[in-house]
């Protein structure tokens, strides 16, 4: 018999994964992900744009999943990247699941002042961007965009 099967409380490890990410308790979120995983599999990548946006932080736990093969990104994924500024995890992974929608993640670098993104994805793609592609995701038609002193 397996020590999984002794244990009762591993019925409820999708509830403590739902707490931990409700709670923003990384420290739970870790110890499933690691000690639980199997447990917790179909709902951990459902549940991955929940993580990028409510765990402070968790760089480590994605490149974690990444590099185990636990999990897999999608547009949604790379805009909640830019957005909560996980700029090495990005700029790791962003040429595996390079998309032709560059261009919107290009605008959410500019929308959230993330100059150090912004850079890797114009270096990246510049065979590709033109200078209207330039145009529109600087002067879009967002009227309160406001650009850091970096930009």
């Amino acid at each position: 018999m397996n020590r999984d099967s002794k244990n009762p409380y591993l019925n409820i490890t999708t509830v403590l994964l739902d707490i931990s990410i409700k709670h923003n308790h990384k420290n739970l979120l870790s110890y499933l992900i690691i000690n639980h995983f199997s447990s917790i599999e179909d709902s951990i990548q459902r549940k991955l744009i929940k993580i990028i946006y409510r765990i402070s932080r968790c760089e480590d736990i994605l490149f974690y999943l990444m590099i185990n093969h636990k999990i897999t990104l999608n547009q949604k994924h790379l805009s909640g990247l830019i957005l909560m500024g996980y700029n090495d995890f990005f700029m790791k992974y962003y040429p595996i699941f390079r998309t032709k929608n560059y261009l919107s993640l290009l605008r959410q670098t500019t929308d959230t002042n993330n100059t150090k993104i912004f850079n890797y994805m114009i270096e990246l793609n510049k065979k590709d961007i033109t200078s209207d592609d330039l145009t529109k995701t600087f002067f879009s038609n967002d009227k309160k965009k406001q650009f850091s002193k970096d930009f």
